[in-house]
């Protein structure tokens, strides 16, 4: 049985508490991802409303210049929505492993092998996103001390925007880490947290 940091599998009974250890572990890290379930779902019902809303808003903006009486702000505005939609989708999709993966290689190797991969990957993303997320926080928290607006004819505020920006890179970050912390715990035998999928959808 492989040796976990923290864990007396020497000693008598080590073994049970061990398990019982990643067990409790495990429920812990399932019940999180309940609630990342249902955040997701109000995250998707959001992102999809803000498509809604900016293609109703670019067909009318579309007509209304074949009248000549084009909507002012409405590009702008679209602009900005579409930053926010693109960035409140992207705990959703890798929550739901969504992403374009090449598995050429990956899909022939063993279960475990997969899973030491996908931790190393899992390991990487998190810390580039991580780093990610620190410099949108700063440039959020800037744009509101200043007020920042947009340049330009129609002027929207852009600390919403860019606060969006933060929350969305910030939330992956966290689901990087929850998938995370779920994969090195498959490897002493807890079961996954996430959705039951194919192994060969396991890649980031």
């Amino acid at each position: 049985m492989p040796r976990a940091v923290g864990l007396d599998f020497d000693r008598p009974g080590g073994s049970l508490r061990a398990s019982a250890s990643i067990s409790q572990a495990g429920r812990f890290l399932a019940a999180i991802a309940a609630g990342v379930e249902r955040a997701n779902l109000v995250l998707t019902i959001v992102a999809s409303g803000l498509i809604a809303f900016v293609a109703v808003g670019t067909l009318l903006d579309a007509g209304g210049r074949y009248f000549s009486r084009p909507i002012t702000g409405l590009y702008e505005l679209s602009v900005l929505l579409y930053v926010a939609l693109t960035f409140l989708a992207f705990g959703v999709v890798q929550w739901t492993r969504g992403n374009i993966a090449v598995d050429v290689a990956v899909r022939h190797l063993s279960p475990q092998a997969r899973r030491i991969l996908d931790i190393v990957t899992l390991t990487l993303v998190f810390a580039l996103i991580a780093i990610a997320s620190h410099g949108t926080i700063v440039q959020a928290l800037k744009s509101w001390a200043i007020l920042e607006y947009e340049a330009g004819y129609a002027q929207f505020p852009l600390y919403p925007s860019k606060t969006v920006v933060a929350i969305g890179c910030t939330y992956l970050a966290f689901i990087l880490l929850l998938q995370l912390a779920g994969r090195i715990l498959e490897l002493f035998g807890a079961p996954p947290i996430e959705s039951e999928r194919d192994e060969d959808e396991m890649a980031v």
